[in-house]
């Protein structure tokens, strides 16, 4: 290690564009495929860390009191050159917002199911079912259903209905 020194964000960029070119080596996290790229465009050649093998180095660090001795070697055998670009970070995110509308639908749908069922409507665990059951209520006679209740129940397959045109789409 050359040099630790710790800076604001907005002074980062300038400080390291002042400096030799050299590799830079940081921990993985949310930002750092942002940061890699803005100091690969100054020169500078990025290694980005795994944050397991991060945390494993403190860990060892704290244990073996020489913090100095493996620092350096550990950075040398664990940075690697990050990969990822951003058409590939591009597709992760399509993928994770995915997961969480299918996991917001498949809520909706669980919530539906106990709201029914606490008025003796009991849907199996199918999606067709649980809509067909819930367009009965929704459109059928208020029977013993209140008003506020099949207008909630209104909303919910609004929900619903928007997240399956986007997940088809």
């Amino acid at each position: 290690m050359v040099l630790c020194k710790t800076l604001r964000r907005d002074a980062v960029a300038p400080f390291l564009a002042e400096l030799e070119p050299c590799i830079i080596s940081m921990e993985a996290c949310c930002g750092s495929h942002y940061w890699a790229r803005v100091l690969t465009d100054l020169g500078r050649e990025v290694r980005l860390i795994s944050p397991r093998e991060t945390l494993r180095q403190i860990e060892q660090e704290r244990s073996q009191r020489r913090r100095g001795d493996l620092r350096g070697g550990w950075e040398a055998n664990n940075a690697v050159c990050p990969s990822e670009i951003p058409q590939q970070l591009e597709i992760q995110a399509v993928h994770r917002i995915r997961q969480q509308r299918v996991a917001n639908r498949t809520r909706l749908v669980n919530q539906v199911r106990r709201l029914i069922g606490e008025h003796g409507i009991l849907v199996p665990r199918d999606l067709n079912r649980t809509r067909r059951n819930l367009s009965e209520v929704v459109d059928g006679p208020l029977g013993h259903f209140g008003e506020l209740f099949v207008e909630m129940l209104r909303d919910i397959r609004e929900v619903l209905t928007e997240l399956d045109v986007w997940l088809a789409g």
